[in-house]
């Protein structure tokens, strides 16, 4: 008997499992998240026929959309920022009639009625089975209060088909992580959360994990032995952008450091886990946060940089400093650069330098985990 795994017709195919049926509801829906990476990452997958048929998307922002409106806004959404995706016009037709929009304010609890209503008739109307994802691509300051929202209108009540998707960053500081972490719990069992850190789905970054640990020429190798420093870099030649409203709240530790940069950090200095299961992978990475310091705390100008980029010019053309740009504090102290050096006093690292560092307006656009070797005793060339 043949097997569906040796059918040589199945070769090739891709036999990753269907999501289920269900409702991703974007909050945000009118803001830049969502227009420059999130709408545009749905509809690629929609043409790769990876959601499900039944699959179905409901904006809601505060803006006063019809379901016309917001179809028109994220087709121009696709057309900026994936033109390359977009394919034939009946491809839109189909991905299009399965958008929806409801007009909501994060604070009335009329509008969450509102949206209840529409999700249970497009459950009926679409076979979606009641399954649903909130995702909160909103401000920060609004993520509590959403959450408060949707557990007062019963909508996160079934941990079987409710998820919430919450966006970086999560709080500002350790004690406002926690409360908010305590409010999320109160409302949502933790297998319904999910706190996303979208450089973790990179192709890049999920390789990190099968060149260490699925390859015996280097893993063997990593560790303070043989490594004299690593640098990990993420490097940006635009500036704040129209996104400085959240920008100056925040700055390049909150926005970078505390979460993309310290992802990457953990997954080139952890240990290898017991699986890849969720589970399994953060264990270890919390082992490698309990054991990093700075390096010299005793010294903090020596082992971290805050800075600001000021005007100048990229490209040969003219650039404002991040003071001069709209919608920023001229007197503003956030810092758009941060270089740290870290240490993981660990048996796999002590003595080695972790450099991290990120910033806006710098010379090339980089991401990248540098990994220098130790000299040769004797250099010959």
């Amino acid at each position: 008997m043949v097997t569906l795994a040796e059918n040589p017709l199945r070769v090739g195919l891709n036999q990753e499992r269907t999501p289920d049926p269900c409702i991703v509801v974007q909050f945000g829906a009118s803001g830049d998240l969502a227009a420059r990476k999130l709408l545009p990452a749905y509809y690629r997958l929609f043409g790769q026929r990876r959601l499900p048929p039944e699959f179905t998307l409901v904006g809601v922002a505060r803006r006063d959309w019809t379901h016309e409106v917001y179809r028109e806004k994220m087709r121009a959404a696709v057309q900026e920022f994936a033109p390359q995706d977009l394919g034939p016009e009946a491809l839109w037709q189909d991905f299009a009639s399965r958008l929806f929009y409801c007009r909501l304010d994060i604070g009335d609890a009329e509008s969450y009625l509102r949206l209840k209503q529409l999700l249970s008739q497009l459950d009926e109307e679409r076979g979606t089975r009641g399954n649903r994802v909130f995702y909160l691509a909103v401000a920060p300051d609004f993520y509590a209060q959403a959450i408060q929202q949707l557990g007062a209108a019963g909508m996160v009540a079934d941990p079987t088909k409710t998820r919430v998707v919450i966006e970086k960053p999560f709080g500002h500081d350790l004690t406002s992580a926690q409360e908010l972490n305590r409010l999320v719990q109160r409302i949502c069992q933790e297998e319904q959360i999910y706190r996303i850190d979208h450089y973790l789905g990179k192709e890049t970054v999920q390789n990190l994990l099968v060149f260490r640990f699925a390859n015996a020429i280097f893993e063997p190798l990593w560790n303070r032995n043989y490594i004299d420093h690593v640098q990990i870099t993420v490097a940006e030649t635009v500036g704040v952008e129209d996104r400085a409203g959240y920008y100056d709240t925040a700055g390049a530790l909150r926005d970078m450091v505390q979460n993309h940069l310290m992802q990457i950090y953990c997954l080139t200095a952890m240990e290898p886990p017991v699986s890849l299961r969720s589970d399994g992978v953060r264990n270890e990475k919390t082992k490698v946060l309990q054991a990093t310091r700075l390096a010299d705390p005793r010294n903090v100008a020596a082992a971290a940089v805050r800075a600001q980029y000021g005007p100048g010019w990229i490209a040969g053309k003219p650039v404002l400093g991040y003071r001069q740009e709209p919608n920023v504090n001229p007197n503003s102290q956030t810092p758009t650069y941060v270089a740290l050096k870290l240490e993981c006093d660990t048996w796999r690292w002590k003595g080695v330098p972790f450099y991290l560092r990120t910033g806006k307006r710098l010379p090339k656009k980089v991401s990248e985990v540098a990994i220098h070797f130790k000299q040769v005793p004797l250099s010959l060339f």
